[in-house]
């Protein structure tokens, strides 16, 4: 289970999950610390100070509210604007498997503010609705298959002129003009 900020730092709720035999994978805020087996504890956040640096860690989370037994990932990917502190009680999980949390965000994103608006739709027609939703299907997989609108930096490297939204609207009104 992934979880941003809002939620990641209930002790009460990694309990619960850990109790259903389930993993975590959780933001935290850059201000929780972690108490170290030699019992100093550290705001695990600090050490990492630039992209592409990483921080892990074992120990005790949350102190003062619950006392869980973690481990601590800190990430900062070379496109991203911040670093991710991350507490799981999986040793196995690397931290980077939250970037699926992310693709998540950018595509509530798309559907809405960003994007679509599909809260102003205003639709309660469930077959009006399905049909808008494969109308948001058709768009994005034109932008993934149809060839992205791609711009090379500098350095040689590729990376999006649009977002993904973007790109799928405008293929798919290209390829579909209105009468």
């Amino acid at each position: 289970m992934l979880a941003d900020r809002g939620i990641g730092t209930s002790p009460l709720l990694m309990r619960g999950i850990m109790g259903l035999g389930w993993t975590f994978l959780f933001r935290v805020t850059k201000q929780s610390k972690l108490v170290l087996p030699s019992g100093k504890a550290v705001c695990f956040y600090d050490p990492v100070t630039a992209p592409e640096q990483t921080y892990s860690a074992s120990g005790i989370v949350f102190k003062q509210r619950g006392r869980i037994p973690g481990h601590v990932r800190v990430l900062w990917g070379d496109h991203a604007q911040d670093r991710w502190a991350l507490v799981t009680h999986d040793a196995q999980l690397t931290g980077w498997e939250y970037a699926q949390r992310m693709w998540i965000e950018q595509a509530f994103r798309d559907l809405k503010s960003h994007g679509w608006q599909v809260e102003t739709a205003l639709c309660d027609d469930p077959d009006r609705m399905g049909r808008l939703w494969m109308l948001l299907l058709g768009a994005s997989v034109v932008a993934t298959f149809g060839g992205a609108a791609l711009k090379r930096r500098s350095d040689g490297v590729y990376v999006r002129r649009w977002s993904l939204f973007r790109e799928g609207r405008q293929a798919f009104l290209a390829a579909s003009p209105l009468p």
